[in-house]
């Protein structure tokens, strides 16, 4: 996955979190695990 396709799913990820009233301090973990589902979804799609 390219940074640029991780910075833009991080920040989506961000704002859903936000808009869902997530707490500010849990959304660095939530975060990293949506990178790692996504990085993990990029590996089965490509192969």
């Amino acid at each position: 996955m390219t940074k640029i396709t991780e910075s833009n799913i991080e920040e989506l990820a961000i704002e859903i979190l936000e808009a869902q009233g997530y707490p500010p301090d849990m959304q660095k973990i939530a975060t990293e695990n949506v990178l790692k589902q996504a990085e993990m979804l990029a590996e089965d799609w490509s192969a």
